[in-house]
Order: C-alpha cells, then sequence, then structure tokens
C-alpha cells in the first residue's frame, strides 16, 4: 500500500501540470557527423528584419560545416523557394557544386514542397531540425552572430550600407582561425591564405600539383581530426550540464514542456508549465519522437526534441476495469491496481480517475455494453482535467 500511495502522490495530474521541472534537461549531446570533405554538408539560415540597404532587407547565410566557409548573400524576406533556388545555384553550386546534405531550421522556405522536391531530384538529402530545437542548426546560429556583430560595428548610423559591407564580412570571417578546425576556412579550402594588403615585393612560387594536392590532403586530415576533438570538447561541457534522456517507447503517454507554446490563458506565469499527456507514435533518431497532437495543436510540428519531454506517470495505476456500478446520480468502477493483491481492488468514483483510464473505460464498455454506462459528458467535467 506504501508503494500504491508513493506512486499516487508523484502522479498527481495537477502537480505535474503545474510544477517546473527541477533536474538537469533531458539528452546527452548527439553531434552531426564530422564531413570528410569541404562543402560535403552545408547548414544555412536568414537574418531578416534588417532596414532595407540597396533593396535588400535579409541575408542568407550558408556555411559549410567541414571547413566552416561562409557565404552572405544579400535577399529580401519575400523571397520564394523557386528564389531561393536559383540564389543557390547562383551563389554555391557554381561554386561548389551540390552537397549531400543540408541542415536547416524549419522555416516555411525549408519545408516547402519545391524546396523538398528540388533537393530530391538534386540527391541532397534534406535534414530540418526538429521543433523548438535551434541547437540542430547551431553552427549557422553561431556565424549569424559573428556577421550581425560586424555588421553593428561598421555600418553608419543610418543603418542603410550594411549590404557594402557583406564582401569585407565574408572575407574577414573566412580568413580567421576557427576555434573548432584551428585553422582558417580560407586555408582549409584552398591550402593558403589569400592577400589582404599591398605587398611591395613578392616572389611567386608555384607549387608543383602533385605537392598542391598532397599538402591539401593532410589538410584536410588534420582539419577533420582537430573537428572531431572540438565535438568531443563540446559534448563534454554540455553533458557535465544536461542528463541522460529516459527510453520512451511508441505507446508511452509523455508531458510537453509549454515553454515555446503559447496558449489563450491570459497570464503565462500563471499558465500550467506542461501540456498533455501525449502518446508516443514513433521515435525520431536517438533524442525526437513523433507525438499524437490533438487537433487545435495541428500547426505545430509534431516531432519534438526529448529536453522537451517528460514522463507521464499514472497516478491510480490502474491496469484493468473489472465491473461498473450505478449509485444514485454517481457511476463507480470496480478495478484492479498493477502490482497490488487482489484483496486490494476497490470501487472507484468515475470523478477520482484521471482522463489516463478512458481508454481502459471504454473498452470495457465495448465488452460489457449492457452495463450501465455514464453519459459522454461526464468523462470530461471540470474535476477531471482532460488530455487536451
Amino acid at each position: 500500500m506504501l508503494t500504491f500511495v508513493r506512486r499516487y502522490v508523484s502522479g498527481c495530474d495537477t502537480c505535474q501540470r503545474t510544477k517546473a521541472p527541477r533536474h538537469k534537461p533531458y539528452g546527452l549531446l548527439q553531434p552531426l557527423d564530422v564531413p570528410t570533405r569541404p562543402w560535403h554538408s552545408i547548414s544555412m539560415d536568414f537574418i531578416v528584419k534588417l532596414p532595407l540597404s540597396s533593396g535588400y532587407d535579409s541575408i542568407w547565410v550558408v556555411v559549410d560545416r567541414f571547413t566552416k566557409m561562409s557565404h552572405f548573400v544579400p535577399c529580401n524576406e519575400t523571397v520564394t523557394a523557386s528564389g531561393l533556388a536559383s540564389l543557390f545555384l547562383q551563389h554555391i553550386f557554381r561554386l561548389h557544386g551540390f552537397p549531400q546534405s543540408i541542415v536547416s531550421d524549419r522555416g516555411s522556405l525549408f519545408v516547402s514542397q519545391f524546396w523538398q522536391r528540388f533537393l530530391e531530384l538534386a540527391n541532397v538529402e534534406s535534414n530540418p531540425s526538429t521543433a523548438y530545437h535551434p541547437q540542430t542548426n547551431g553552427q549557422t546560429e553561431r556565424v549569424n552572430q559573428e556577421l550581425e556583430q560586424y555588421l553593428r560595428a561598421y555600418c553608419s548610423y543610418q543603418q542603410d550600407d550594411w549590404s557594402d559591407l557583406l564582401p569585407l564580412a565574408e572575407f574577414a570571417y573566412n580568413n580567421r582561425t576557427s576555434a573548432s578546425s584551428q585553422t582558417s576556412p580560407f586555408f582549409a579550402n584552398y591550402g593558403y591564405h589569400p592577400a589582404y594588403s599591398p605587398r611591395l615585393a613578392d616572389t611567386a612560387i608555384v607549387p608543383a600539383p602533385e605537392l598542391l594536392t598532397e599538402n591539401l590532403r593532410h589538410i584536410h586530415e588534420e582539419l577533420q581530426a582537430e573537428l572531431q576533438h572540438a565535438q568531443d570538447a563540446y559534448a563534454r561541457h554540455y553533458n557535465a550540464r544536461h542528463r541522460s534522456a529516459p527510453k520512451f517507447q511508441p505507446g508511452d503517454l509523455v508531458w510537453l514542456l509549454r515553454r515555446n507554446i503559447r496558449t489563450t490563458r491570459p497570464s503565462d506565469k500563471l499558465d500550467f508549465r506542461r501540456l498533455g499527456p501525449f502518446k508516443i507514435l514513433q521515435r525520431i533518431g536517438n533524442l525526437a519522437y513523433h507525438l499524437e497532437l490533438p487537433t487545435h495543436m495541428k500547426r505545430l510540428h509534431p516531432v519534438f526534441n526529448v529536453n522537451l519531454l517528460e514522463p507521464y506517470i499514472s497516478p491510480s495505476n490502474i491496469d484493468a476495469i473489472l465491473d461498473v456500478r450505478k449509485r444514485g446520480q454517481r457511476f463507480e468502477y470496480f478495478v484492479n491496481f498493477k502490482d497490488c493483491p487482489v484483496d486490494e481492488r476497490s470501487w472507484v468514483p468515475l470523478s477520482d480517475l484521471t482522463t489516463a483510464v478512458d481508454e481502459l473505460i471504454e473498452r470495457f464498455h465495448r465488452r460489457h455494453p449492457r452495463k450501465p454506462r455514464p453519459a459522454q459528458s461526464l468523462f470530461n467535467p471540470p474535476e477531471r482535467p482532460a488530455i487536451p
């Protein structure tokens, strides 16, 4: 009985909805695979809502995940999926060809049917992030910060000349040593640093083709080792502030943290901290799950990272409905508790049962259609919080 009481208290529906979790966030770092050559895998994002400059109001940022080389392309926030494909051909494909994979967020352009079909025809794998998990595209987000800092320092007071600064910003970024690769993007791509200051005298040296090829091969091997070492270091620091995620299975019920979702309730401070519980339909990779969302939440992408999920604890621990009776206007169910002896079976009023056992109730009434059955409106009264 003591075990049952503890489980019942820890499974309080109201407490689970309203209390903020106090444990470390779930999910250890799962770095993306280190590419094997330049421009084999890239990431991209947009910086939007900038003041007009030469007719542009946005910047398209593209980063090579291997060498960290970046391209900053001025564009407009109203660019369409076909326009994005045109920009890709003009600024990326003509210089580096098609990559094998592209990492991006879930922006409307990146998940549009046109863009997905374009990548499919080009034999390019699309890797959009899960809902409310920008860490997937963290590399590009970091480059965005660097670029914004550069433009903030050098643009005019009117902020209308930032587009003229993009070539200089791109050169400065690609000529700077990367902390993860321990070399500059230019050197990682070409094997030398481009000249950026006048020289009074210089002796041209043209290396033999074999020497240049061998030099680039050594650079790429060292670069791959440095990137792997950097990823291991990032993982150690990240995992020190996180804990291993529970292994959910399809069919399990979980809570969804509400931190990124707005509801119609007046105050965010007094709103529930968790929504659900929702059923897991599928496991996506190691740290993401596909949830069965209700109709009014269909606008959300149903795949969420594990750091936004919490295990649902059923307060009743009921595994079977054995009988039903009606006492006046009240319905009571004879229930069996999991891991409890038979003599602890008892009659429980419908108002004391959570919505987690509604499926058991429905299954019981399908097997026993002649038994008394409460009206459908009694299944979700105010005192029985319904699953959203």
